[in-house]
């Protein structure tokens, strides 16, 4: 695999995001050491379902963005990785106007990667959902 890579800074991933994915609103990392990275997504309307529920599609969404976090964590932003699989499981609803996540790499490999994904909307005390996403780490595209 080579020689180890630094993490990135979490400003640096929080800049990665915001110049490589369209869109308004991109969460913010807050943590980022090698193998676990922290985020927080502002939720607004785009986001929230009635009753201040922050949806379903928004919470896959941060899972998915989490571990591909938590694969730069080992790799720099710089090497190709893909999801092969996410699956997650709700909880309990998810409330709040931020939506945090924590991503901790179970294994990191030459071909897969597995993180777990914890989620929590701010005003819950336990988390909301929790998910697994498989990474093809080093794949080509194609």
């Amino acid at each position: 695999m080579g020689a180890a890579t630094a993490c990135p800074s979490a400003d640096a991933m929080t800049a990665f995001l915001k110049a490589n994915f369209d869109g308004p609103n991109h969460p913010l990392i807050t943590e980022a050491e090698t193998g676990r990275v922290a985020l927080t997504l502002s939720c607004g309307p785009a986001e929230l379902r009635p009753g201040g529920f922050i949806s379903g599609p928004t919470m896959m969404a941060i899972a998915d963005t989490a571990g591909l976090m938590g694969v730069f964590s080992h790799t720099g932003m710089t090497a190709p990785a893909f999801t092969t699989a996410l699956s997650i499981d709700f909880l309990r609803p998810a409330k709040g106007q931020q939506l945090h996540a924590w991503a901790d790499v179970v294994k990191f490999g030459r071909t897969l990667s597995v993180i777990n994904v914890t989620l929590r909307g701010s005003d819950n005390d336990k988390p909301s959902a929790q998910a697994v996403v498989t990474y093809a780490t080093g794949a080509k595209a194609g």
